[in-house]
This record gives structure tokens, C-alpha cells and sequence, in this order.
């Protein structure tokens, strides 16, 4: 299960595979080529694209937890690691106080 949370809303999706169900719409909103070269989305078709997203988590295990407070006010957990992002927010505040409970 993937749980992910806006603001103060929460939700819960179920997904088996990520990955399949980007599958369809890849080739023209992601930038995959991050990814492993055996990973079922590698493609370089846009490589440095402008306007394409891309995965933080490519060399990582699929996420488990998003929670984001505001567009640029976020943290990301996988199995190997957790990721938090906080633009306008102190350096040491955000690396000895921010957690992603």
C-alpha cells in the first residue's frame, strides 16, 4: 500500500506495481533515463527534456510514504532511504530536526 498526504489530507492507494501503471503514459511525460538499464521504464527517448518529470527514487526502491506540507515542503521514505526537501528552511534545522515518521 502506498500512503500519501497533502496537506491535511490523507490518502490511501493501492498499487501492486508503480511502475506498470506509469508504463502507459511514460514515453511522453517522464524522463527515464535514470533509471537501470534492465528496469522496465529505462528509456533515453527524453534524456534532459524540458517539462518531463523525473523520479527521484530511480536508483532507489519504489516509495512507500509521501507526505508534503507545501509544493516545496516535502519528505519521501522507501525501504533504503528517506528523502525530505524544505525550500526557505534552514540547513540544520531541516537535518537535526525534520523526520519522516
Amino acid at each position: 500500500m502506498y500512503t500519501a498526504v497533502y496537506g491535511h489530507r490523507q490518502s490511501n492507494l493501492q498499487m501492486d506495481d508503480i511502475y506498470k501503471d506509469m508504463k502507459a503514459v511514460a514515453e511522453e511525460m517522464f524522463d527515464c533515463s535514470d533509471y537501470l538499464t534492465s528496469h522496465l521504464l529505462y528509456s533515453e527517448t527524453n534524456k534532459k527534456r524540458v517539462g518531463c518529470w523525473k523520479d527521484e527514487n530511480s536508483s532507489d526502491t519504489p516509495r512507500s510514504d509521501f507526505v508534503s506540507l507545501h509544493m516545496k515542503l516535502y519528505s519521501i521514505s522507501s525501504a533504503k532511504s528517506n528523502k525530505i526537501k524544505a525550500k526557505g528552511i534552514l540547513k540544520s534545522y531541516k537535518i537535526h530536526i525534520l523526520r519522516h515518521v
